[in-house]
């Protein structure tokens, strides 16, 4: 837990974005009031005219400014501009600057930042069991409160160690399509590529479901260690945004039907932890091969 030091409610405020918030469970029904907050934030979208996206995970949120960068995940540190509103607008917090690990933050940050792009803006609409719960927060934030973030995704910090492993992933690809002899397109993400068939129409936005077909090998062996087929259920909704990095790179390249290879460094693949689910090292430079066979949703 970081301590930083500020004056008056506005400290309490950072100090309690920086944990997530505890829940008494003893005779509260945490589902019940997530359920019956997220109905209270859709009907105030609804009858305010607004447009948002809805999270799987209960947030909702605007964007007027989609970035252009890969989301962060809950391990990277984010800077992040904000101020924290109630549903009323009365402002809480007026927002410092804070540059912490987004899964540092509450869980309604954790969820709904780590599906938006960097360089993005927009208003978060957090239930309070993914805010402070039922607790009160020094009589700031009353108990089971719901509350309106306005964000600007400032930057993701990478460490020293992501930078260096950059440095020697995006080394290992060019020199594997060098000998090789692949004449792909290196793009400033360190991801290299070639697009075998661009499809129809646009390509997917970060939000739409998707449908596709995907080979995944590991670029040292050329060993398979993933072949399947992605498409949305009620327990995964396949939208562009919820894959890896250099997937999500290779889907916003192409269109229905389309085609596309796309060699991925480890830091925009599965990164510094063994994989079980693929038997992956750790650190692996991947390359899959994508077929994207619908957008499934607006």
């Amino acid at each position: 837990m970081r301590v930083m030091r500020r004056s008056g409610w506005a400290f309490f405020a950072l100090f309690s974005l920086l944990v997530t918030g505890c829940l008494d469970q003893s005779d509260f029904d945490t589902g019940k009031q997530l359920t019956e907050d997220i109905q209270t934030i859709d009907n105030f979208l609804a009858s305010s005219g607004i447009t948002a996206i809805k999270d799987p995970s209960g947030v909702r949120f605007h964007l007027d400014v989609v970035g252009t960068g890969f989301p962060p995940n809950v391990s990277q540190t984010v800077k992040i501009n904000y101020t924290g509103k109630f549903l009323n607008g009365t402002v809480f917090d007026a927002g410092p600057t804070i540059t912490s690990p987004l899964g540092s933050f509450i869980l309604g940050w954790q969820y709904g930042i780590s599906v938006w792009p960097k360089g993005s803006k927009g208003t978060l609409y957090v239930p309070s069991p993914l805010g402070y719960g039922n607790s009160s927060t020094n009589s700031v934030i009353p108990p089971n409160s719901i509350l309106v973030f306005d964000v600007e995704l400032a930057d993701v910090v990478l460490s020293n160690a992501e930078k260096a492993r950059f440095t020697n992933d995006t080394t290992a690809i060019a020199t594997f399509l060098q000998t090789h002899e692949v004449n792909a397109i290196k793009d400033s993400t360190g991801i290299a590529y070639v697009i075998t068939d661009p499809g129809e129409g646009d390509p997917p936005t970060w939000y739409q479901q998707v449908k596709f077909n995907y080979t995944g090998k590991a670029l040292t062996t050329g060993n398979t260690f993933f072949t399947g087929v992605a498409t949305p259920s009620d327990q995964f909704s396949s939208r562009v945004v919820d894959f890896i990095n250099g997937i999500k790179f290779g889907l916003r390249k192409i269109g229905k039907g389309g085609k596309i290879t796309v060699y991925i460094p480890s830091i925009h693949a599965f990164g510094p932890s063994d994989n079980s689910t693929t038997s992956l090292p750790a650190n692996s430079n991947v390359i899959y091969d994508l077929e994207l066979t619908d957008i499934v949703s607006n």
